[in-house]
C-alpha cells in the first residue's frame, strides 16, 4: 500500500531536476504512509481509528472466490458422489433406526411401540411391534451404555470438559466439508441444543430468550449459504484449542494458531477458529451483530477471507455519521461511508427498524429489497450489501429447522449430558447427509422428501442393507499417507460397489444375498422367485435377493 501511494504521488507530481545529474546524491528515507494497514492479528487489536468518507465510492473486490464455471454455489466432489447414492451412508449404530422411527411415527410412551398395537383391535390390521425387532430391555441397555469414551481422568476433564465425546466432535469436524467444494458465501451463527442435565452444568449456558430452551448447549457453527450444509463448528466450553483440534489438524498447525489467537478478543477467537478450514479461500463470512466488527473484517482479510454482517449501535470504529435514528428516519432512508484504505463499507438503512451493516466484500451501490407491508409487497431502497446479507445469512437457521424435524435429541431426555449432545451431533450428521444427497440425486417431487429419506434409512438399517453403503475407503484418523500402489489398487469398499482406482467413483454391480435375511417369516411370499412366478410355475422360496434390482431369483 505504501509503495502504491508513493508511485501515485510520482505520477501526479513529476519531478523536475535543475542542474547536472552528476551532482545528485542518492539518499534513502523511510516512507511513512498516512494510513497504516495491519499485518497481523495483534496489530488488528490495537487499531485506533478507521476513517469512513461519506462521499467515497467502493468497487466490488475482483478476487472473490468463484468456481471454474463462474458459479458461486457449493457442489459435491466427484470422487465422493457414489457415497450419497445410498441412504444408509449417514449412520453407524445398529439401534439408531428405532430412534428415527419414533420421530417419524410419534406414539408417545414405550408401550405404544413395543406392546400390542392399538390398530390391531380397532381396524383389524396386523401392526408391527418393535419387540420383534429388538426387545425393549435390550434397547434400554444400549441406550444406557452408549458412550464414546467411558474412562476419562479428572485432569483430562479439567483441561477439556467435552473429552467424553471429543472423538465424535472431531470426527464431524473432519467430515463436515470433506465431500463438497464450498461456494463463495458461508453463514456463521450459534446453534442450540436444549438440555437440563445437572451433570453438564460446566457446558450448559442459560438464556431465557431462546425458543429452543432456557438451558442449552451452545455450538458456534459455520454453514454453507447456498446448500445449508454444516461445514465446521465449535462447542462452547472452556478448553485449549490444541485439544479441540486434536486429530483434526496437525500439531504444527494447531500450535501456531493457538499462539496467534492468544492476544485476540474472545468473540473474534471463536470466529477465527470456526472459519479455519476456509483460510485463503477468498470466501465471504456472513455474521450477525454478536460477532461482527470492523476489527473482525480486518482479521478475516489477513486470513484470505472477506466478511459481511450487522453491527450494534456501540460497535467500535463504526462511523457515527452513518448511523440513522428511528425517530428521524422513514422506511427507505439510508446512509453509507467508505474506507478506501481498508476496502470497507459502513451502511445504515431504515427498514422499519434501523439496520447497520459493515462489509468488505460489496460495492457501495444502491439496490432494492422486497418488504411486506400489510397485504402488499413493496420494493424498498437499500444498499447492495443488505440485499446480499439477507440472501446469505440463512444457513444456520435452516439447519436448526431441518434438524429439529426428526431430531432424536430434542424428543428424548437423557440424564447423561454427553448422550444428549451425541444424539444432537448424530442429527447434524444425518442432516448433512440428507442435504449432500440432494446435490447428488435429482430433487424428488414428493410432498415430504426428507421424511422419505429417513424412512429409507430406517429400512436399510433394519434390513441389513446398511452393510452395502460405500465409504471413502480411508481411515479418518490415520497419520500414514497412501502411496501410489495403494491408490492404484484400493481395497473394495463394498460388494455392491467396485472401482479400479481410489479417485474413480465406484460403479454398482449386482450383489446377491439370501432372501431370508431380507424378509422375515411373515413375508414368505416376497421370497418367491420372480421368474418362476412369471412363467406360472410353482415358485420356490429358497432364493437370492439382488441388492441393486430388489428382486428374488
Amino acid at each position: 500500500m505504501g509503495w502504491q501511494t508513493l508511485c501515485d504521488q510520482a505520477e501526479e507530481n513529476p519531478i523536475t531536476i535543475d542542474g547536472s545529474v552528476d551532482e545528485l546524491v542518492e539518499e534513502y528515507v523511510r516512507f511513512e504512509p498516512d494510513t497504516f494497514l495491519p499485518t497481523n492479528l495483534q496489530e488488528v487489536e490495537v487499531i485506533k481509528n478507521v476513517h469512513f468518507d461519506p462521499n467515497g465510492h467502493l468497487e466490488k473486490p475482483d478476487d472473490l472466490f468463484q468456481c471454474e464455471d463462474g458459479s458461486t454455489s457449493s457442489v459435491t466432489k466427484e470422487e465422493y458422489r457414489h457415497m450419497f447414492e445410498h441412504s444408509a451412508s449417514s449412520s453407524f449404530f445398529a439401534y439408531l433406526p428405532l430412534y428415527f422411527w419414533q420421530q417419524v411415527t410419534v406414539k408417545g410412551e414405550y408401550a405404544n411401540y413395543w406392546d400390542r398395537q392399538a390398530e390391531d383391535s380397532i381396524f383389524g390390521a396386523s401392526g408391527v411391534a418393535l419387540e420383534n425387532v429388538m426387545p425393549l430391555k435390550r434397547f434400554k441397555h444400549l441406550r444406557q451404555a452408549l458412550s464414546f469414551r467411558s474412562e476419562v481422568s479428572v485432569e483430562t476433564l479439567q483441561r477439556d470438559p467435552a473429552a467424553r465425546i471429543r472423538c465424535l466432535l472431531n470426527l464431524l469436524k473432519v467430515t463436515g466439508g470433506k465431500y463438497i467444494d464450498l461456494g463463495r458465501d458461508v453463514a456463521l451463527d450459534e446453534a442450540r441444543v436444549a438440555c437440563r442435565s445437572r451433570y453438564g452444568s460446566h457446558l450448559i449456558v442459560c438464556n431465557p430468550r431462546k425458543p429452543t430452551g432456557k438451558y442449552h448447549f451452545k455450538i458456534y457453527m459455520m454453514c454453507c449459504a447456498s446448500t445449508w450444509i454444516a461445514v465446521n463448528f465449535r462447542l462452547h466450553c472452556a478448553g485449549d484449542i490444541t485439544d479441540r483440534l486434536h486429530t483434526v489438524t496437525s500439531e504444527s498447525e494447531a500450535q501456531p494458531l493457538r499462539d496467534e489467537l492468544k492476544e485476540v478478543a474472545t468473540v473474534r477467537q471463536h470466529v477465527l477458529e470456526v472459519v479455519r478450514p476456509t483460510y485463503g479461500s477468498r470466501c465471504v463470512v456472513n455474521t450477525d451483530n454478536f460477532y461482527t466488527s470492523v476489527q473482525l473484517l480486518q482479521a478475516l482479510r489477513l486470513k484470505g477471507l472477506r466478511g459481511r454482517g450487522t453491527v450494534r449501535t456501540n460497535s467500535k470504529h463504526f462511523p457515527k455519521h452513518v448511523m440513522l435514528h428511528v425517530r428521524e428516519s422513514v422506511r427507505g432512508d439510508y446512509r453509507h461511508g467508505v474506507s478506501v484504505e481498508h476496502q470497507m463499507l459502513g451502511a445504515s438503512c431504515c427498514d422499519g427498524n434501523i439496520v447497520r451493516v459493515v462489509p468488505n466484500a460489496d460495492a457501495s451501490i444502491l439496490s432494492t429489497v422486497p418488504r411486506r407491508v400489510g397485504a402488499d409487497t413493496i420494493q424498498c431502497a437499500a444498499p447492495l450489501c443488505i440485499q446480499n446479507y439477507n440472501a446469505c445469512m440463512q444457513g444456520v437457521y435452516r439447519l436448526d429447522q431441518t434438524r429439529a424435524r426428526f431430531s432424536i435429541a430434542d424428543a428424548h431426555s437423557f440424564q447423561k449430558w454427553h448422550t444428549k449432545l451425541a444424539m444432537a451431533l448424530i442429527d447434524i450428521a444425518r442432516y448433512n447427509a440428507y442435504l449432500t444427497r440432494n446435490l447428488v440425486l435429482p430433487t424428488e417431487t414428493c410432498r415430504a422428501p426428507h421424511r422419505d429419506i429417513v424412512l429409507d434409512l430406517i429400512n436399510d438399517l433394519l434390513s441389513g442393507k446398511w452393510a452395502e453403503a460405500p465409504s471413502s475407503a480411508q481411515m479418518l484418523y490415520t497419520t500414514n499417507t497412501l502411496d501410489s500402489s495403494a491408490l492404484a489398487a484400493p481395497p473394495p469398499v463394498s460388494t455392491a460397489y467396485v472401482s479400479d482406482t481410489l479417485n474413480e467413483s465406484p460403479k454398482k454391480t449386482c450383489t446377491a444375498v439370501s432372501s431370508k435375511q431380507m424378509f422375515l417369516g411373515a413375508n414368505r411370499k416376497r421370497r418367491q422367485c420372480i421368474v418362476c412366478r412369471w412363467e406360472d410355475r410353482n415358485p420356490t422360496e429358497v432364493t437370492d435377493f439382488c441388492i441393486i434390482h430388489a428382486v428374488c431369483l
